[in-house]
């Protein structure tokens, strides 16, 4: 069945926000991708992260989706001896998951793009600039947004931004700067190898490790919500 990209476009946006609940939604060409330098992995990873079509080679299209967070659930984290996962990421892997299906049903092909730069594919498909504290950031929502990614070789209208990399949604705002116990953040970036957040799960620093737990909020003995100082610091996410 032959759907006019338009339409196609606005079925699966209207099944994004009216049954899987993502408040934003986005799209960017794949070819799009290649016209900037490569974005390097964070977290002290130096892995360059992959080109929609190197994951998935018939790509056309890269979906972006964004749910709205304000509540401290999303910034959970549970970890034992084998595992670690982030709450955010079971809630909103299993709902990309259904996204997938959808537009498989539609008789495209879809995969989930995760290991892909979210945050250039947001940028690119307009869903919001990268703010001082290096996370996503809008005017209307903030930084309290977590990001979700698909791939589908349907052809859909790009919603790409006219300046992607503007660095102008933080003006002369330093909150998050100030507002970071480690002094990690500095303007458009972030040094994880004194965040906190790493810093929770290194077993080879003991002393840092216990002063990173009294940053968090411990839910129980195997969970925790991440400080997000730099984040809540943000007057966009008051």
């Amino acid at each position: 069945m032959t759907h006019p990209p338009e339409e196609l476009k606005e079925q699966i946006s209207r099944h994004e926000m009216e049954e899987l609940g993502f408040a934003l939604i986005g799209v960017v060409k794949s070819e799009t991708f290649r016209l900037h330098p490569p974005v390097v992995g964070s977290f002290g990873r130096e892995a360059v992260f992959p080109h929609p079509d190197e994951v998935f080679p018939q790509c056309r299209s890269v979906i972006v989706v964004a749910m709205k967070t304000r509540d401290d659930i999303y910034d959970t984290i549970l970890y034992r001896e084998r595992l670690f996962a982030g709450v955010y990421d079971e809630i909103i892997h299993h709902r990309l998951y259904k996204l997938c299906h959808f537009v498989e049903d539609l008789g495209f092909g879809a995969r989930l793009g995760e290991k892909i730069s979210y945050k250039r594919a947001a940028v690119l498909a307009g869903i919001g600039h990268v703010g001082k504290n290096t996370l996503i950031t809008r005017t209307d929502v903030g930084s309290n947004i977590r990001l979700g990614v698909v791939l589908t070789d349907a052809d859909l209208p790009a919603d790409e931004s006219n300046d992607p990399f503007a660095k102008t949604v933080c003006g002369s705002c330093q909150r998050c700067i100030e507002a970071c116990p480690a002094g990690a953040v500095t303007p458009y970036s972030v040094d994880f190898s004194v965040c906190a957040i790493p810093k929770l799960f290194d077993a080879s620093d003991e002393q840092a490790r216990e002063w990173a737990r009294g940053l968090h909020k411990h839910v129980s003995t195997e969970a925790v919500i991440e400080c997000n100082l730099c984040q809540k610091a943000c007057p966009y996410n008051q």
